[in-house]
């Protein structure tokens, strides 16, 4: 299997000096292979961009049997993404901060196209700054500050294990702001 992640990254352009601008031969050779079905091609990115090297004259016409477009992940989605993720890292989860509190935060707080060019990459950027916010919350507060697994992240250092540090809404509400 051959995983091309934005495949159109390879269409030639005019940012790319002429003499090192490879990306059509790639693209020439990789749409020689698919008639031979091995290995097996997928083109990965967005839609409209892969549209284009579809219809490029480089020979991908008639080779893909199957086109899978996924839907840009919905504000619960990214919310669920987002819990799971702080979940894994070992923080705790403070009261209110649920799926459903998350997704209109998100909904309430980012644009529709702001989503669409970050898709599911938001949980992440969310996770990033939840974990600045309790960086910049704590002032660089002493690692050998007394804390209790439950104390709001306000109250702990961030240099401590993620599982002492609880997440709260005020976090949450303050991190949304810095995306």
């Amino acid at each position: 299997v051959l995983f091309v992640d934005e495949a159109y990254t390879l269409l030639p352009s005019d940012a790319r000096s002429p003499g090192r601008d490879h990306g059509a031969a790639a693209l020439k050779e990789l749409a020689r292979a698919l008639p031979n079905t091995s290995p097996m091609v997928i083109l990965a990115g967005y839609a409209g961009d892969l549209q284009r090297v579809l219809n490029s004259d480089l020979g991908f016409k008639g080779h893909f049997l199957l086109r899978v477009e996924l839907p840009d992940p919905s504000p619960v989605e990214i919310a669920r993404m987002f819990l799971m993720k702080l979940n894994q890292k070992g923080y705790v989860i403070g009261d209110g901060v649920t799926v459903e509190y998350v997704a209109k935060l998100i909904a309430n707080n980012t644009e529709e196209e702001w989503r669409m060019d970050r898709n599911a990459r938001i949980s992440s950027l969310l996770v990033q700054a939840v974990r600045t916010e309790i960086k910049r919350k704590t002032g660089g507060a002493s690692e050998t500050a007394s804390i209790s697994p439950l104390k709001p992240a306000a109250q702990v250092s961030p240099s401590l294990p993620p599982d002492d540090v609880m997440v709260t809404v005020e976090d949450l509400q303050n991190a949304i702001g810095s995306l």
